[in-house]
């Protein structure tokens, strides 16, 4: 695990196929790369620099005001989201686009959602939908 907790400037050439980085300062910028794993830890905003691709899991620790603030910037996911406080993930940015593209099942794990809730609606960019099952952990 690499852990960062001041400023990064560059990452160099990260192997995006094993090992965690984890960000665990009070704020940090997350750099625009495609991670292996990427954790957030820590009380206190974390903001992506630009779009970021985790080739597996990306987790949030269960810490109140723990945050990764994807901003206007997207993420393409390829395997777990685990989300540990309710306000853990902000995707809330009208250009952020959230992609789940991995080659097997996925998971996603939120400390704000209730087992009673199964469903979930997307909408595509015509704004049409549909909506499709998935199961809690």
């Amino acid at each position: 695990t690499l852990k960062l907790a001041g400023t990064v400037t560059s990452l160099g050439t990260l192997d995006d196929a094993n090992g965690t980085v984890e960000y665990d300062g009070a704020t940090n910028a997350v750099a625009a790369a495609t991670y292996n794993n990427l954790a957030i830890s820590t009380a206190g905003t974390k903001t992506a620099s630009g779009n970021i691709t985790v080739n597996n899991d990306l987790t949030t620790a269960a810490t109140s005001n723990c945050k990764l603030d994807m901003g206007a910037n997207s993420v393409t996911l390829k395997g777990d989201l685990n989300v540990g406080a309710n306000d853990g993930l902000d995707l809330s940015d009208v250009s952020c686009v959230f992609t789940m593209s991995g080659s097997s099942a996925q998971n996603i794990t939120h400390a704000g959602m209730s087992s009673s809730v199964n469903t979930v609606t997307l909408v595509t960019e015509d704004f049409s939908s549909f909506s499709t099952s998935f199961s809690l952990k």
